[in-house]
């Protein structure tokens, strides 16, 4: 299946780290080259090498997401005066606080964790939305693909603030998707459950019992298929969504999930 996708310049926030390096990754073997918009510098640079490794170009911008300012002059000093272009915006960032603070209720949750879910999830997306989409309805193409979650959809009592987050940002998706239609830019929700990642093993073990076979048999029974997505996964989607195999598929949330949510 051809995708048509190399040449291509995406730009992937959160991408140093989980589901966003894999998407990076799978981006990078397409031919597509390669923005990263993260803090870790670190986790950051050795994406880019990886990408590099894979045929493209590919680089780093240390970044929060959450100060609109900063994330303009990244994409206006650094990306665009060094790629030319924009296609693809992938909205992955989240803040590492899971283990510190995520699985909590909203009466246990710090104020400051709570602000911090909304800051980068929430409004990181707005802010990276406004920032690229002039440059992709200049061009008439582009993709955008927010990464949600299940929990935006269910609710969680244990995940209130992550959840509202996730459902805030389904919202801005499908606004965005009937603002850009015209324009020939396609926007969707990629929507994974428990996922997979190096990151999130601490959680799974520490809230999941993941780190005992009873644990990982108990949790992964609420899944029909009996697994847990990896990052893999959902990075393929990602990648389908944006490519000329996708081109009339705009405002939808797609669930890789197992079959968890069935909504």
């Amino acid at each position: 299946m051809e995708l048509n996708l190399a040449g291509k310049v995406a730009v992937i926030t959160g991408g140093s780290s989980g589901i966003g390096r894999e998407i990076s990754l799978s981006f990078a073997t397409e031919g597509v080259h390669i923005a990263i918009i993260a803090n870790d510098q670190h986790k950051g640079d050795k994406v880019v090498t990886e990408c590099r490794n894979r045929g493209v170009d590919a680089v780093f911008i240390g970044c929060d997401v959450s100060d609109e300012s900063s994330l303009q002059a990244a994409v206006n000093d650094a990306i665009l005066e060094k790629f030319g272009k924009i296609d693809i915006l992938i909205n992955s960032a989240a803040p590492y606080v899971r283990t510190g603070g995520q699985i909590n209720t909203i009466l246990e949750q710090k104020p400051e964790i709570s602000e911090r879910f909304i800051d980068v999830i929430l409004k990181g997306a707005i802010h990276s939305t406004r920032t690229v989409l002039p440059f992709m309805m200049s061009q008439s193409w582009g993709r955008i693909i927010y990464i949600g979650s299940d929990v935006g959809r269910t609710g969680d009592s244990h995940q209130p603030v992550y959840a509202a987050s996730k459902a805030g940002v389904v919202g801005l998706m499908k606004s965005i998707a009937q603002f850009a239609g015209p324009h020939n830019i396609m926007v969707n929700c990629v929507s994974p459950a428990l996922t997979l990642t190096e990151e999130d093993e601490e959680l799974l073990v520490k809230n999941y019992g993941w780190g005992t076979e009873e644990g990982k048999k108990k949790l992964t029974g609420a899944y029909p298929t009996r697994k847990l997505a990896v990052a893999e996964d959902i990075a393929n989607m990602v990648v389908f969504l944006c490519s000329d195999r996708a081109s009339d598929l705009t405002g939808q949330v797609i669930s890789v999930n197992g079959g968890f949510c069935m909504m």
